[in-house]
């Protein structure tokens, strides 16, 4: 379903950067009173993560644009970023992580972030 390799696209979004709730450790990852997501009601989404060689760690939010392409705020590339799609569950048996081939940011995002 998805290429090996997929491209990044970045907007300069001030209000997309990063998620606020991610930074605040895995115990707040849940919104209050909230349901589960399935895959099949949500298939555009993906997760940016960071990956060491035992573990991936959420980052940001992304949209899958087309099999070759995500979309994520500019400030969701300060790391080496690996896209998870395919599931909901960032840990579960289904995620397929998928290779970045290139990030493109948009012209008028800071260098310095």
């Amino acid at each position: 379903m998805f290429s090996a390799k997929v491209v990044i696209f970045l907007v300069a979004v001030a209000v997309c950067y990063g998620a606020p709730n991610a930074r605040l450790g895995k115990h707040h990852l849940k919104i209050e009173n909230g349901v589960d997501a399935k895959i099949e009601d949500y298939p555009f989404v993906a997760s940016i993560q960071s990956c060491s060689e035992n573990d991936c760690e959420h980052h940001c939010g992304a949209i899958i644009i087309n099999k070759n392409w995500v979309l994520t705020a500019a400030g969701c590339v300060d790391i080496e970023p690996t896209v998870a799609v395919g599931t909901t569950d960032l840990h579960g048996k289904d995620t397929v992580f998928v290779e970045v081939a290139s990030i493109h940011a948009h012209p008028d995002f800071p260098e310095d972030g």
